[in-house]
C-alpha cells in the first residue's frame, strides 16, 4: 500500500462506529419492583386522513384499523389482544387524530410496551409520558443523578423471571441502544418458584453477554430479601447473590448494587422493618436506599450533564417566568415572613398559618440566578409555586415538560412529603389532573438522616395538558419542617 493509498471502505466498520451506544442514556429492567415509574396512558397520534393503523402491545398486534376508527372500536381491538384482555384497557380521545390508552388490571404494567404502525397514507406515532407519582427506585436514581442520563423508562413487567429478561432483551432493550442498563430485583420470582442457582446464573450470564454485545454498562442488584422463603430457597438466593457480587469483580462493564445487604434483617433473612410494603415488594424507603446506591455508581462513572441551562429556543417555548429565581417582589402568604422571588409565591400547603422564613440566597457556583429558600420551623409545611402562562397552551393537544434543581438542609423533621408537581385546574379551580415527581408515600416512617435528598433535580417529562384544563400551577412542596431551596426552574412546551 502506498503512502497515499487508503484502506478499502467497510460499511460494516462504519455501521459499528455509528451504532455505539449513547453512554448518556439509560433503561431499567427487572421484576418491576419500580412499579411507581410506569408509563401511563400512551397516546397514539394518527395523521394523514387516510389508510389504516395497527397497535402492538407486548408482542400482540391488532388487525388493521381505519385511520378514523371510533375509540370504542380501538378499545375492542386492543382488549382482544392476548397480552391485554377484556376489561383491561380503556380508550378515549378523538377519532382519526388521537387515541389515549389507559392500561388497567393485569395489563397495567404494559403501557411502555405499546407501539403502532400506519399504512395506506396513515402516519402514526406513540407519545409516551412517564408518571412518577410516587418514589420508585428509578425516580430516586434520576433525581439524585440530577437527571444526567436520558431515561427511556422501565421495561420490566410484574412477575418476570430470569428467562423472560433474556427473551425480552432483543425486543425491549437492544433497539434503544442504551449506554446503561439497570436490572433491579433480578431473580426474586425465580427463587420463590424454586429455580436452581445454576439455572439462574446461566440466564443472568446470557443477559450480561447481551449487554456487553451492544456495549451497554450493566448495573445489577443482588436479589433483595423476601419473607417466607424455605431454607432451600434462601440457600439458592445466597448462592446467586455471591455469584452476582463476583461478576462485579470479574466482568468489565458490570456494576453491582447489593440490595440484599441494604434491605435484609440479618436475624431472619427477610426484609428489615420499614423497607417493604409487604413481604415481597419495596416501599418508598427501600426504593430510596437501592436508588441512592445506583445513583452513586452513575455519578462516579458518568460525567455530569447540566440539563437546566436555558437558551432562546427554549425561552420561546416557556410557559413560566423568572426561571432563575431573581428579584424580591414575589408573594408571601400564611404568616411566612421574608422575601420571595419575583413572580413566585411561598405559602403553606393548605392555607393554614405556619412559622416560616423565606429568603433569597446567593449562588456560589457561578451559575445564573439565586436560590429561593424557605425554612419552616412549625406548621404543616410549605410550597414554592407559580401560575403558568396558559396563552400558548392548547388543552388536549399541548405537552409540557418541567424541571428544577433543589437543595435541603439537615434540619428536616416530621417530613413525609417532598416533590415537584404540575397541577391542572378548570375555570372553577377544580383539579382536572396532575403530574408529580418523587411523591413520598403517606404512612411510611422516613429515616430523615438517610432518606433526605441533600440535592438533586426534579423532572416531569412530557405530560399532556388535559382537555378540561384552563389554568395550571407548578410547585415544589415539602410537608413537615425544615429548610428547602429551589434554584433554576423551567416549564415549557415540549
Amino acid at each position: 500500500m502506498g503512502i497515499l493509498d487508503t484502506p478499502a471502505y467497510s460499511q460494516a466498520a462504519a455501521d459499528a462506529k455509528f451504532n455505539r451506544p449513547n453512554l448518556n442514556t439509560m433503561v431499567s429492567d427487572g421484576d418491576s419492583f419500580d412499579s411507581k415509574n410506569r408509563l401511563v396512558s400512551p397516546v397514539i397520534k394518527v395523521s394523514g386522513g387516510a389508510g389504516t393503523f395497527a397497535i402492538t402491545v407486548d408482542g400482540s398486534t391488532t388487525s388493521d384499523l381505519a385511520y378514523n376508527a371510533s375509540t370504542a372500536t380501538v378499545q375492542t381491538a386492543v382488549a382482544a389482544l392476548a397480552s391485554v384482555g377484556t376489561g383491561n384497557v380503556t380508550v378515549s380521545g378523538t377519532a382519526g387524530a388521537s387515541y389515549s390508552l389507559t392500561m388497567i388490571s393485569t395489563a397495567a404494567q404494559k403501557g411502555d410496551l405499546v407501539s403502532a404502525t400506519g399504512a395506506g397514507g396513515a402516519t402514526v406515532r406513540v407519545d409516551k409520558s412517564y408518571s412518577n407519582s410516587a418514589q420508585g427506585i428509578m425516580s430516586w436514581v434520576n433525581v439524585l443523578t440530577r437527571q444526567r442520563l436520558k431515561y427511556y423508562g422501565p421495561k420490566g413487567v410484574f412477575g418476570s423471571t430470569s428467562d423472560t429478561f433474556v427473551s425480552r432483551f432483543d425486543t425491549n432493550i437492544k433497539p434503544l441502544n442504551p449506554g446503561w442498563v439497570v436490572l433491579t430485583s433480578p431473580c426474586s420470582n425465580d427463587v420463590a418458584s424454586s429455580t436452581s442457582a445454576a439455572t439462574i446464573q446461566t440466564r443472568l450470564t446470557q443477559y450480561m453477554d447481551k449487554c456487553a454485545a451492544i456495549g451497554a454498562r450493566l448495573i445489577i442488584s443482588t436479589i433483595p430479601p423476601r419473607n417466607a422463603l424455605t431454607t432451600a430457597q434462601r440457600n439458592v438466593m445466597s448462592a446467586v447473590n455471591r455469584w452476582i457480587r463476583e461478576q462485579g469483580q470479574t466482568r468489565r462493564g458490570v456494576y453491582v448494587v447489593d440490595a440484599w445487604q441494604l434491605l435484609v434483617d440479618p436475624t431472619n433473612g427477610g426484609f428489615r422493618s420499614g423497607v417493604a410494603s409487604d413481604g415481597v415488594h419495596l416501599n418508598g424507603i427501600g426504593s430510596q436506599r437501592v436508588g441512592a446506591a445506583i445513583a452513586n455508581i452513575i455519578n462516579t462513572y458518568s460525567p455530569p450533564v447540566d440539563i437546566l441551562g436555558w437558551g432562546e429556543d427554549v425561552e420561546l417555548q416557556a410557559v413560566m417566568t423568572n426561571p432563575n429565581m431573581t428579584g424580591t417582589t414575589g408573594t408571601l402568604s400564611n404568616s411566612i415572613t421574608g422575601q420571595a422571588a419575583t413572580s413566585w409565591t411561598c405559602q403553606s400547603l393548605t392555607g393554614a398559618a405556619i412559622t416560616a422564613v423565606a429568603s433569597k440566597v446567593a449562588r456560589t457556583d457561578f451559575l445564573p440566578g439565586e436560590w429561593q429558600q424557605v425554612s419552616v420551623s412549625a406548621g404543616e409545611g410549605c410550597s414554592i409555586q407559580q401560575n403558568l402562562n396558559f396563552a400558548g397552551i392548547t388543552p388536549g393537544t399541548t405537552y409540557i415538560d418541567a424541571m428544577c434543581e433543589f437543595q435541603t438542609d439537615v434540619d428536616w423533621a416530621n417530613t413525609t412529603s417532598f416533590h415537584m408537581t404540575i397541577a391542572f385546574l378548570d375555570n372553577a379551580f377544580a383539579g382536572v389532573g396532575a403530574s408529580t415527581d418523587l411523591q413520598w408515600v403517606a404512612g411510611d416512617t422516613y429515616d430523615l438522616v438517610n432518606t433526605r435528598p441533600g440535592s438533586g433535580v426534579f423532572r416531569i417529562p412530557r405530560v399532556l395538558v388535559p382537555a378540561a384544563a384552563t389554568k395550571a400551577t407548578v410547585s415544589v412542596q415539602m410537608k413537615g419542617q425544615g429548610t428547602l431551596r429551589v434554584g433554576r426552574f423551567g416549564v415549557f412546551r415540549s
